[in-house]
């Protein structure tokens, strides 16, 4: 046997002519392409050509993947498969199904082949390099790889973090803003809704807080300021971004507002009974009803109103609600008082030779302008006999509440009406207890109490403003002021003061004896606002003035 022959396709022959299959520092050959050289120098060793038919069976056996061309002596591999892998891992892949595929060869025709490729050095070079060049690829990506992933979680912490905290800052202005609403500061707490909800639109992390919830909010705030176009926009925009946020009612509410105060009932009204609809249990379903019973009142038909608003006050409602239904039935209840509309316990009385609208007044216990205004009379000289006069029969009582200081009107033990007031502070506190009203003065005289100056009706410094009805001598009553900023606080001298308009309404209807209760604590939250208006006007109250002085 000639061991040392080497034919055309031997292993030993030039590097160079073998087909380079990966660019790199020297040619590297497949593990193929080797059973392939390997097996034709051990046919030329057993005395048989490469073209043997045998060898040819054995070689198309071995390896299936190859063609080769003995004439012109070039090397013909079929393509493989695409790769599914990166570029860098290429290089491995194809040395394994190589050398599967030479495992496979060499236990099939013996050791030759084996001992014949381990003393091939172009073989050994050619693992070995495809080896460690495909180890430093693949380590070098895996470092990549994972200098990536740090840096994109760091980076993705650290902007998760920032915005945590941005959403904890806007929890915060969020808490602020509610308490700006609370204290009637609607113009800062809408600044602050607005920032806070463009801050929520700029997050990529669920927010601390609910965007429908700021959303309610400022609309309430423009609401409360009277900004119209605000609202409108507002609504609207809620309507669309929020269809199914359980506040959606209070945009509709707010519409029907609109509509109600531009004259369109239509629109109103669709508005309302949407709200009605939707949530028929819920709060926004008595405030829409509320709403019709306006529509009610502006479409002349107040006592159907006043019936429905008696309806809604009667049920357990929160406390905005319910404020909001009081004045509206407030509203209603003075309408029908000052118009020609007969009220429930109404009466038509014919006039008689030698009545006096006084007299009238006194026996049904009405005030003389009440009559007047019911029955539309300008002048109480051009009354004439037989003709016939709406007699409002009522029943009044006024009961003030020092916790809250609010005086709630009652007929017929009802609510008619209800006015925010200022009582007496700390050390000259309105007392409780039971009184009446024992005499009234429009345009009263005010004796301060401190200089003891008199200041005639109509004077600008006069605290009294223009209405007075005592109901404690003449030491304490209810009257105006010429401060209204101080109405909710406890501010006066022990009398009960109103606003300008407040007090001249309650003047026309209420008459003399009728009863005033006064009850309850003073409120520590309302104490501490009244001590710091008291501080900032740099002076202490005067003393309980005397008689012929009528208290402020």
């Amino acid at each position: 046997m000639r061991r040392g022959r080497r034919g055309r396709h031997a292993v030993g022959g030039p590097v160079d002519q073998l087909p380079a299959l990966f660019v790199g520092p020297r040619p590297i050959i497949t593990v193929g392409e080797m059973i392939v050289a390997r097996f034709s120098n051990w046919a030329f060793s057993h005395g048989r050509s490469p073209g043997h038919p045998v060898i040819r069976r054995r070689r198309a056996r071995a390896v299936s993947t190859l063609t080769l061309c003995w004439a012109c002596g070039r090397r013909r591999i079929k393509a493989f498969p695409p790769p599914v892998f990166p570029r860098p891992f290429r290089r491995l892949t194809r040395g394994i199904r190589g050398a599967y595929k030479y495992i496979r060869f060499a236990r099939r025709n013996g050791r030759g082949v084996r001992r014949g490729v381990r003393r091939s050095r172009v073989w050994t070079r050619a693992t070995k390099s495809s080896q460690g060049e495909a180890l430093m690829s693949i380590r070098a990506v895996a470092i990549v790889f994972v200098l990536i992933v740090i840096i994109a979680a760091g980076a993705g912490g650290g902007a998760y973090l920032s915005m945590s905290r941005r959403s904890q800052a806007m929890s915060a202005q969020l808490d602020q803003a509610t308490q700006l609403m609370k204290s009637g500061e609607h113009d800062k707490a809408l600044e602050v809704l607005d920032a806070v909800a463009a801050g929520v639109k700029q997050l990529w992390i669920k927010p601390a807080i609910d965007l429908s919830q700021v959303d309610a909010m400022r609309l309430e705030a423009a609401e409360r300021l009277g900004r119209s176009d605000a609202v409108r926009a507002l609504a609207g925009a809620y309507l669309k971004d929020h269809p199914d946020s359980p506040l959606r009612s209070k945009a509709r509410i707010a519409l029907g507002r609109l509509a109600m105060q531009s004259g369109d009932e239509a629109a109103a009204r669709e508005a309302f009974e949407q709200v009605r609809r939707d949530a028929p249990e819920s709060a926004e379903a008595q405030i829409a009803a509320v709403g019709l019973a306006q529509l009610l009142a502006q479409g002349n038909n107040a006592v159907e109103a006043q019936k429905q608003l008696l309806a809604v006050i009667d049920k357990p409602l929160p406390p905005a609600v319910k404020a909001e239904a009081e004045k509206a039935l407030g509203e209603v209840n003075i309408k029908i008082l000052f118009s020609r509309v007969t009220g429930e316990g109404d009466m038509v009385y014919t006039l008689q030779k030698g009545d006096n609208i006084n007299d009238l007044a006194k026996k049904y216990n009405a005030t003389m302008e009440t009559i007047l205004r019911k029955n539309g009379i300008a002048n109480a000289r051009m009354l004439s006999v037989g003709q016939r006069l709406i007699i409002p029969v009522n029943d009044f009582k006024l009961v003030v509440d020092r916790s809250k200081n609010e005086m709630t009107v009652l007929n017929h033990g009802k609510f008619f009406k209800k006015y925010p007031v200022r009582t007496g502070m700390e050390d000259y506190m309105t007392p409780t207890g039971d009184f009446v009203i024992l005499n009234k003065k429009e345009g009263p005289e005010w004796k301060d109490p401190k200089t003891h100056r008199r200041y005639p009706a109509g004077d600008p410094n006069n605290e009294l403003g223009t209405r007075w009805m005592s109901f404690m001598g003449d030491m304490l009553g209810i009257h105006g002021t010429i401060r209204p900023e101080s109405i909710g606080l406890y501010s006066s001298n022990g009398c009960i003061g109103m606003l300008k308009e407040d007090v001249e309404e309650l003047f026309l209807y209420i008459p003399l004896r009728t009863p005033i209760t006064i009850q309850g604590a003073q409120d520590p939250e309302i104490k501490k606002r009244s001590q710091a208006y008291l501080a900032s006007r740099q002076e202490a109250p005067p003393p309980l003035s005397a008689p012929d002085g009528a208290d402020s």
